[in-house]
């Protein structure tokens, strides 16, 4: 089937992918079942390149591959390849999906809704179970001959509350490669979620101003991912001649103590793999080292272009798409602070948690947290709601001041989005950072 796939094209260099990819989606809304789907879905691509420009070949039938035309390009100039490789990555069985009844899954996720909706003063809930198992086939005329599994499972779990006009929600979640059974004993977090939307209810709004902050490690890998590793991805840069000079490889940008990784190497997070959808092996790549900007993400495009070695970032949502430079799990490196510490190291400011999104253009930034705490005398005294960021990116990188010894790598339910692909499966982390004069929004 594969082999066949090459000679769709005729070019210096082709590849084929194909995918198998099961789906479920549960979903609860209050009390009731809302939404219950599961979904099978194959199909594949096929790239041609002759050094200057691609073809594409979209399909879902591989036998109508024979009555095809064949694509050719004209222009044969030789294109560096990898050598060549065959290997088969395959999901154990106690981490697949498809092993678990849709009943099983239905309970679970209804144990954690139910705790949710009868704490006393949430008025209704969302919430939500994922799965995703995926068999990639990958052949290319290097010699590349690669067959790689991977299996997702997620729960997103959000609370909402009203007492008047003021309406609050509050939601968090979790998943990685792990298997079906790491979701389960996650009573704890649906009590949270129920605690911390209540807390919301009763929070005044904050006091714009300028904030000296401690940012946990959720909001510290949401900011690397967007504020940053979006920049760092080389497909934004070879483009843009100012902003290559502001992102210059040695460039300091931070203190020592700040160093962030790219890294799908991570066993069994949300955005691991071994080899990206262009059949590079996937490796740990140093974006910011000691403080300065060390290296960027490349698909095998942008390496060419740039004249080094692709790191494995060329990734796709499936195989309607072709792979773009994309962040896998992207997390700042652990410091020798503890979360105490920080603490003991802020007299008055601001301790702010989570993510609700945002935004970011080129060096400019604004994001959402979930909640945020009044800290004084270095102990937090009360909830403070709609806490917005905003700021320039490299000035906020360069006032972090201290990194806890912390690490978290998030995953859970959703991903990242980029040139029309979402959501493609990432992971972001930290630990809790301290960072001097954060403008904060609010009343």
């Amino acid at each position: 089937m594969m082999e066949g796939a090459l000679k769709a094209i005729d070019a210096p260099y082709v590849e084929a992918r194909f995918e198998e990819s099961w789906y479920t989606t549960i979903q609860f809304r209050g009390k009731e079942l809302d939404q219950v789907t599961t979904s099978v879905e194959r199909g594949g691509i096929i790239r041609g390149f002759d050094g200057e420009r691609y073809a594409t070949i979209v399909y879902n039938d591989p036998k109508r591959l024979k009555s095809t035309k064949v694509l050719r390009l004209e222009n044969k100039k030789a294109v560096k390849g990898l050598p060549p490789i065959k290997v088969e990555i395959l999901v154990e069985k106690k981490r697949d999906p498809r092993e678990v009844s849709i009943d099983e899954k239905i309970e679970l996720l209804r144990s954690y809704n139910d705790i949710i909706i009868k704490t006393e003063g949430i008025t209704t809930t969302q919430s939500y179970y994922y799965d995703h198992f995926r068999r990639r086939y990958y052949l290319n005329t290097e010699g590349r001959d690669i067959i790689e599994e991977v299996a997702y499972c997620g729960i997103m779990l959000s609370g909402i509350a009203k007492d008047g006009m003021n309406v609050q929600s509050y939601g968090k979640t979790f998943g990685h490669q792990e298997g079906f059974e790491s979701l389960k004993g996650k009573e704890e977090l649906a009590e949270e979620v129920a605690a911390k939307t209540l807390e919301l209810i009763r929070a005044e709004r904050v006091e714009s101003g300028i904030y000296d902050c401690i940012i946990d490690p959720e909001l510290a890998g949401v900011f690397i991912h967007e504020a940053f590793g979006h920049l760092a991805e080389a497909d934004h840069l070879y483009e843009n001649p100012r902003l290559l000079k502001i992102m210059a490889i040695g460039e300091r940008i931070g203190c020592e103590r700040l160093s962030c990784v790219d890294d799908p190497t991570l066993a069994h997070k949300r955005g691991s793999y071994r080899f990206d959808d262009e059949g590079v092996e996937g490796k740990k790549t140093y974006l910011i080292k000691e403080g300065r900007i060390s290296s960027y993400l490349h698909s095998r495009e942008t390496a060419t272009k740039l004249g080094v070695e692709p790191t494995g970032n060329g990734r796709a949502i499936n195989y309607n798409f072709a792979p773009i430079v994309r962040m896998s799990n992207t997390y700042i490196l652990p410091g020798s602070a503890s979360k105490e510490e920080l603490f003991e190291k802020l007299d008055r400011g601001l301790y702010v948690c989570g993510s609700r999104g945002g935004q970011t253009a080129l060096e400019d930034f604004i994001f959402a947290a979930r909640i945020g705490y009044l800290i004084e005398n270095g102990r937090i005294t009360r909830p403070v709601r709609e806490v917005i960021l905003s700021g320039n990116i490299f000035q906020t990188l360069r006032n972090i001041v201290e990194v806890g010894n912390d690490l978290v790598v998030q995953g859970g339910v959703g991903g990242c989005g980029k040139d029309g692909q979402a959501p493609l499966p990432v992971g972001t982390g930290g630990p809790h950072l301290l960072i001097k004069g954060v403008v904060i929004g609010g009343r």
